[in-house]
């Protein structure tokens, strides 16, 4: 039973790691305005795989809820570009540019079972 259940696991864990699911990113409208999270739309990130969620706090503000969210496509080198008066943070995972959202992958949770199960 123990190896069936280990085993169910990671087949599920393999499954979402490879789903082709668009990200999905929090979005200020207008995209270059700054918003909270509350104001932002959530909306699909690209087709690119290499599609990031980004959240850019202005540089001295006193209110980091208060960001420009949008989806970046990263250049061939693989960066975003940042403006020089914001700090920016770019993530790859559902709805990360929030600030407050910790998301646990199936991978992460299957971990957990599969160390509990032998501990």
């Amino acid at each position: 039973m123990r190896n069936i259940l280990i085993i169910a696991l990671f087949s599920l864990a393999v499954v979402q790691i490879f789903a082709d699911d668009k990200l999905e990113c929090y979005q200020c409208e207008p995209v270059t305005q700054e918003c909270t999270v509350e104001k932002a739309n959530v909306v699909p990130c690209g087709t690119y795989s290499t599609s990031k969620c980004s959240k850019q706090v202005k540089k001295g503000s006193s209110d980091a809820s208060k960001a420009i969210r949008k989806c970046v496509v990263p250049d061939k080198n693989g960066q975003v570009l940042c403006p020089d008066n914001y700090d920016c943070t770019n993530c790859n995972s559902d709805q990360c540019n929030s600030g407050t959202n910790m998301k646990v992958t199936w991978f992460s949770l299957a971990a957990v079972f599969f160390t509990a199960l032998y501990i």
